[in-house]
């Protein structure tokens, strides 16, 4: 080592010599690292310099160490175990000591150090041999679990800690680590078996034969050690006035680490959190049982000091594996698990995971040490299903426990690629991937889906549904998860899922609508539910009509059964509450509303003469009445009712003038089959006649209301043979029947018939000297 004393920048001399400095080197500070790495470290000053100004300062410490070493004429190289102490006295802005990490004992480097004392000394130059430092870890009401936090430097038994004084042993990861070969003895959770030990430990501070360090391992990056420090040897300082901060003696367990502190004294008897500034007491406590935990679950050691001398302290170790812990934890064999089925865990390897299980009477206790949590308990129909299923290989290790007593007595666990889900009523099956995310997110089996009833199915598309209990969900599908509700998805099943004309969901459910309804979008289309009418699907050309119908707001409403086609022509047709749509493939789809179609299915119908709606309901008309076409016909509704106009009937009351001419609209359904064949139909002012081979002809006005009284077509008159014939004799008016006339005058509207109208007749008409009839026929005079 070379030895420097320097002025840094803004700094001054103290008044210690430069003798100091090298006599505590090659004493105190020598004898010490020789000690501790049993003769491996050997340590002399080879040169030194007395004070020199520096113009460069302590903030940046390796332009200080580069100006010292050329004042020094110190040339090292790393490997070379040559050492640069400067001693900085009272320099404005230096620590109290600094010092360069190396990477092995043999690295060389570089330190300053304010003091000349022993300890301060010790410490920087053990950084040179590649040491970290010694903290104190402290947990809240735990030993090394939970709630943590470190305390920089505080270690105050060891040199690589706060070096405020003593210079006692170093602590075994310390030594183990760079300096010595300490006699240790090893330990690992979830290895088997799993047996007690009671090992003796003779003090950290002894160079006599026997285990000074006891590994605690949980199999994966966390290593404990325990020791023994008694006040005797290096230690004998805990004993005296020395100790002033009432340190304590005993056995100690410590943590390595990698993040700048190579060690980490735990504290064994541990505070809660608000106390932990007044808590140096870390020794654990002879005949207490201390749990320790390995991290993520990977199980326990169960320490108890048993005893100790100043010689040897004897302390048991139990370490219970994970599974252990947690079939314990569990109630033993009065548990879920039931009794063992063997006498140790197994422990193997899948792929890159390792993993140990434990078989019981009721399922298996899995651990691995990917999975947080510790081991997880597997049982019942769960374990049945998983295991039978192909286990990890599938669904991936368990990444929970068990959990029974959901809705419905059920079951549920989750794996590492999937869930079960379990219940009497649905049997137990797997939800994975996207499916599992949206279920999870929806609150599982106690949410709106229940749970599971089958296994997922997946489309080339990349979307994949699932039933449940209550609704289907949907992945893999624009906009994110879909849930189908279960009365939708029984429509949605039958049209053939994503594969049939409906396709993908493309919205949730919408509820809220007119009357407490309920819809979704789908790809082609959209389903439909509304209170006491059940759940149907509109979609295509009818749907479309619909929109523009104004949805279910609309005068059709809700629909009330699914589209059915094969009807007359090609066609199709469905119902709504408010009507129905038609459709046809030369015309298109159209609305026919609920008056409107009674009409319209009285005439037959789609199958009938009035054949496929042409057009929408049409209002405005005159008296506020509406019409509607059809292939053979119209019907027309208005304040005298709703009826259908086709045939000849209609056509000849076109030629009136429709419903605007003197008919009006028509006030009864037209009837056919009557003698001769012919057809009529009321109108709001007459009647129309149709007769194959004759022109269709009204009964108006009073002639009307005469060949009414008379019986109408099936009085005496019978059907009218002809039209309304005016310009007769002063006036007059005169319709031909079947039967006999009905003549119209200024005398009064009568009809003639019989063998009165012949000798009326003879007599020349009304131009014969009778003139017109000025009443109807009496009968029932005398004799008949």
């Amino acid at each position: 080592m070379t030895v420097i004393m320097v002025v840094p920048a803004g700094g001054s001399r103290d008044s210690t010599a430069l003798s100091d400095v090298v006599s505590t080197v090659n004493g105190q500070v020598a004898d010490f690292w020789a000690e501790q790495s049993d003769g491996g470290v050997v340590l002399g000053v080879t040169s030194s310099r007395d004070w020199v100004d520096l113009g460069v300062g302590c903030d940046d410490p390796w332009a200080l160490w580069s100006a010292a070493a050329h004042a020094a004429g110190f040339i090292g190289q790393p490997g070379d175990a040559q050492h640069l102490l400067v001693y900085v006295g009272n320099g404005a802005g230096c620590s109290d000591g600094l010092g360069t990490v190396g990477n092995a004992v043999s690295s060389g480097g570089y330190s300053y150090v304010r003091y000349p004392t022993t300890s301060v000394i010790a410490h920087e130059l053990g950084h040179n041999l590649g040491l970290g430092h010694s903290s104190l870890l402290q947990c809240d009401g735990a030993v090394s679990s939970g709630t943590c936090a470190t305390t920089p430097y505080y270690d105050l038994y060891d040199v690589m800690g706060a070096s405020w004084g003593p210079l006692g042993s170093l602590n075994v990861p310390q030594a183990r680590e760079r300096i010595s070969h300490v006699s240790t003895m090893s330990m690992w959770l979830n290895s088997s078996p799993e047996n007690a030990q009671e090992i003796p430990l003779v003090p950290v501070s002894s160079r006599d034969a026997g285990t000074r360090g006891i590994e605690l391992s949980d199999g994966g990056e966390e290593h404990y050690w325990l020791e023994y420090r008694p006040a005797a040897g290096r230690d004998a300082w805990l004993g005296t006035a020395v100790n002033r901060y009432g340190l304590q003696s005993g056995v100690q367990l410590r943590r390595e680490s990698n993040d700048g502190d190579s060690s980490l004294l735990l504290d064994a008897t541990p505070s809660p959190r608000a106390g932990w500034s007044r808590d140096l007491s870390t020794a654990l406590p002879v005949g207490t049982t201390v749990r320790l935990d390995g991290r993520r679950g990977a199980g326990v050691f169960e320490i108890t000091v048993t005893g100790s001398t100043a010689s040897v302290a004897t302390v048991r170790i139990v370490p219970k594996s994970a599974v252990t812990v947690a079939f314990e934890r569990s109630g033993g064999t009065a548990g879920p698990m039931g009794a063992p089925m063997t006498t140790e865990q197994m422990c193997g390897q899948m792929g890159s995971t390792s993993f140990c299980e434990r078989r019981f009477t009721n399922g298996s206790i899995v651990w691995t040490p990917t999975v947080d949590g510790g081991a997880h308990l597997v049982h019942g129909p769960v374990y049945t299903a998983w295991s039978s299923g192909g286990g990890a290989s599938v669904f991936g290790f368990p990444t929970t426990d068990t959990t029974c007593g959901g809705p419905g007595a059920g079951c549920r666990q989750g794996f590492v690629s999937a869930n079960l889900y379990s219940s009497p009523a649905t049997g137990t099956k797997p939800v994975r991937g996207a499916l599992r995310v949206a279920y999870v997110s929806l609150g599982e089996e106690a949410g709106v889906l229940g749970y599971p009833t089958d296994v997922e199915i997946c489309v080339g598309s990349g979307s994949c549904r699932q039933d449940f209990q209550f609704g289907t969900l949907v992945t893999g599908v624009p906009g994110g998860p879909r849930l189908v509700p279960s009365d939708f998805r029984a429509v949605w099943s039958l049209q053939g899922y994503e594969a049939g004309p409906l396709g993908q969901p493309t919205s949730g459910a919408i509820c809220g609508l007119r009357d407490g309804g309920c819809g979704q979008v789908f790809e082609g289309g959209r389903v439909y539910s509304s209170p006491g009418n059940g759940a149907h699907a509109v979609s295509g050309v009818i749907q479309e009509a619909w929109i523009a119908q104004g949805w279910e707001a609309g005068p059709l409403g809700y629909p009330l059964a699914g589209q059915v086609c094969g009807l007359a022509g090609g066609g199709c047709a469905q119902v709504f509450q408010g009507g129905r749509i038609y459709w046809h493939p030369q015309i298109g789809a159209r609305p026919v509303i609920a008056p409107v179609e009674r009409a319209w299915r009285g005439a037959g119908g789609e199958s009938g003469v009035m054949g496929y709606p042409r057009s929408g309901l049409i209002c405005g008309l005159r008296d506020g009445g509406c019409g509607q076409v059809f292939q053979g016909g119209r019907v027309y509704s208005s304040a005298a009712g709703t009826f259908a106009v086709s045939g000849a009937v209609q056509a000849a009351w076109i030629a009136q003038g429709w419903e605007r001419g003197p008919l009006g609209y028509p006030t009864g359904d037209q009837r056919c089959g009557l003698a001769g064949d012919a057809c009529m139909q009321a109108f709001q002012v007459g009647t129309l006649v149709a007769r194959p081979g004759m022109v269709t002809v009204a009964v108006t006005g009073a002639v009307a209301a005469t060949w009414r009284a008379a019986g109408g077509e099936t009085g005496a008159l019978g059907l009218p043979a002809s039209g309304l014939i005016c310009g007769l004799r002063d006036g007059g008016c005169g319709q031909v029947f079947d039967g006999g006339r009905v003549y119209s005058s200024a005398a009064g509207t009568f009809a003639v018939s019989g063998a009165v109208q012949a000798a009326w007749i003879a007599q020349g008409w009304e131009a014969g000297p009778l003139g017109y009839p000025a009443s109807g026929l009496i009968c029932g005079l005398r004799d008949g």
